[in-house]
């Protein structure tokens, strides 16, 4: 029988990082920290706080280390997009109900994670050729994703 454990998010605001703990809370309702994390826009990577690691790495890991990890954050970004994208079409509301993060979606179309994360934001309008390979990858015609794209 699987242990279930429900994750919850414990946000530490400091100027300019966000820092996370991932705690695991069993059905018993103690709570442990699994792993801490830095998020940062404007941190270099390769300086991530003694005891912390980046999201990609965390990300990387938990797919490696963790029996069925792709299979769970696939689950996880789907139940994001159904939960807080409910009745909302936009881009990253299509690309989480595919399952996909930003990375992997990158690696499908021949891009990079910064290009699809400014294609997210508004901040870069794709090329029809690019526009061609998203709709693929995330199996939504050309018109349902360019309705969704951020004006």
């Amino acid at each position: 029988m699987k242990q279930e454990a429900i994750l919850r998010f414990e946000s530490l605001m400091t100027i300019g990082t966000s820092t996370y703990t991932l705690r695991g809370i069993n059905r018993s309702g103690t709570s442990d920290n699994i792993v801490k994390f830095v998020e940062s826009d404007i941190t270099p990577k390769n300086i991530i706080p003694t005891g912390f690691m980046s999201v990609d790495r965390l990300v990387e890991s938990f797919s490696r280390d963790i029996p069925d990890g792709e299979e769970l954050l696939i689950n996880a970004r789907k139940d994001i997009a159904n939960v807080f994208y409910e009745g909302i079409n936009t881009f990253t509301s299509i690309r989480l109900r595919s399952g996909l993060s930003q990375r992997k979606l990158s690696k499908l179309v021949g891009t990079s994670q910064a290009h699809i994360s400014k294609i997210e934001h508004g901040k870069n309008d794709p090329t029809l050729s690019t526009l061609r390979k998203l709709a693929a990858a995330l199996g939504v015609s050309i018109e349902e994703l360019d309705a969704a794209m951020p004006s």
